[in-house]
């Protein structure tokens, strides 16, 4: 006899698990952790195609149910996080496969829902229950600004931050940037923003509430001093401890979305780039501190050189898009091939505004792709989003001896050795036979599961 199921109600008993047990059941174990509090964690990000080195960006909470890389945006409440873990796309196969891996459903089961049309037409007039817990993150952030305020105190505050000599010479002797390049970078230290950020206000004269909402900008609880002034809040704005250098990411319409830094020293826990945020104020281990706000990982934009290309670029980082943009490409940036959704998010901006652009894409990331099984997932759900909404792809491929990224490669003198490769020919080549090995690792999973899920009901009976 069929057993009839209720998949809402089992997707409402999957959102209350712990995400760190969704984590350890799909076989991650944390690696480097940060404790916040009872079932809060930092530590380095799990998902397919983000390879951070150091603590900061993804974040696991039990008490709130959510697991979310604030740098790849990746992950979300359990559901969601056990699709991103295991390089799913549909949250509606996440929740039956996630079903069948806590003992809610028979493997039989699995296979007449996923192959049934009726139950995903049915999935889909609930799915926005799920997607309005989606949602809700890890932090009570509060909303961000619209993007013409954030970009308008963007511009004031790097106003204030000028390059000074040892920016300029790593610019222009290790990246080789002429001097008309340099108007998007800024040195960033502890005491240059202090006073960027008072003079900043002194200039722009908002109230506070026009700030709150910014990444960057937070609130420290009043001091006696400031409660016998009758002030409620006192504004602040993110320093680090490091020096960094400073990178204003824009859009195509030249608007900053966001800020990035570069540490000029790194530690073993540190990462080399990271966006500048102010969500760690609204953690517990910061009681003082409130009203910080995630910076997200924005798209950015470089204008091509001269006349343009038919094709439009996507690349990772700010100095790759910059050369690419030198060899006449509008190309725009994003924070690693995980981030693909974002990219496909400002193309399809760009093009509404510029019908006349080709719908013509070169991907051009690290060779890596072609090595690590994880970012081949990245570039193959990637490419195939690209297809199915009408671009013609093409990947940007080379030695990876003549240079890791292609900025390295076109710095080196090897552009004419960069081949143009038809996306559908890449990923056949390069990219399933990857695909296929991370595909028998999860039938291994699988098949561990199984077993695991066999042995507790031999305990139970």
């Amino acid at each position: 006899m069929v057993r009839d199921i209720n998949i809402q109600n089992i997707f409402d008993i999957l959102e209350q698990k712990k995400p760190s047990e969704v984590m350890r059941m799909c076989g991650y174990t944390p690696q480097k952790v940060r404790h916040l509090g009872d079932g809060h964690i930092q530590c380095l990000c799990p998902f397919p195609g983000h390879h951070d080195h150091s603590i900061g960006s993804f974040d696991l909470n039990d008490n709130k149910r959510v697991a979310k890389c604030f740098s790849c945006q990746q992950g979300g409440r359990p559901i969601r996080f056990y699709r991103d873990l295991n390089g799913l796309t549909s949250d509606f196969e996440a929740g039956i496969l996630m079903a069948e891996d806590y003992g809610l459903i028979t493997a039989e089961e699995r296979q007449r829902i996923l192959g049934s049309k009726e139950e995903r037409q049915k999935w889909s007039k609930q799915a926005k229950t799920l997607e309005k817990k989606e949602s809700e993150i890890l932090t009570e952030e509060p909303p961000m600004q619209p993007l013409e305020v954030r970009s308008a105190f963007y511009e004031e505050f790097i106003r204030h931050l000028p390059l000074r000599e040892k920016d300029r010479d790593y610019l222009q002797k290790e990246r080789g940037l002429a001097e008309a390049d340099l108007k998007d970078f800024f040195g960033f230290s502890k005491e240059m923003v202090i006073s960027a950020f008072e003079k900043t206000q002194e200039t722009l004269r908002w109230t506070e509430e026009q700030y709150i909402g910014i990444p960057g900008v937070f609130c420290s609880y009043p001091t006696e001093k400031d409660n016998a002034n009758r002030t409620n809040k006192r504004l602040r704005f993110f320093s680090c401890k490091n020096d960094c250098l400073g990178l204003a990411i824009r859009d195509f319409e030249g608007r900053i979305v966001g800020i990035q830094l570069r540490n000029y020293q790194i530690s073993q826990n540190q990462q080399r780039y990271f966006w500048l945020s102010s969500a760690f104020a609204n953690r517990e281990d910061y009681p003082l501190f409130t009203d910080g706000r995630s910076s997200d990982a924005p798209a950015g934009f470089e204008a091509a050189i001269g006349n343009p290309v038919s094709a439009i670029g996507i690349t990772e980082g700010k100095f790759k898009a910059m050369a690419m943009a030198r060899y006449r490409i509008h190309t725009f940036t994003v924070q690693g091939v995980g981030n693909w959704r974002t990219a496909i998010a400002a193309l399809n901006q760009y093009l509404e505004q510029n019908p006349d652009q080709k719908k013509q894409v070169w991907l051009a990331f690290d060779a890596d792709e072609k090595e690590n099984p994880a970012v081949a997932q990245s570039m193959y759900q990637f490419y195939m989003e690209l297809s199915k909404q009408g671009y013609s792809v093409s990947v940007l491929d080379w030695d990876s001896t003549l240079g890791k990224g292609i900025d390295d490669v076109l710095s080196n003198g090897y552009g004419k050795q960069i081949h143009k490769i038809k996306g559908e020919l890449f990923i056949k080549e390069n990219i399933l036979p990857l695909l296929q090995q991370m595909q028998e690792k999860k039938k291994m999973h699988a098949k561990r599961m199984a077993e695991k899920r066999a042995a507790m009901r031999y305990q139970a009976s």
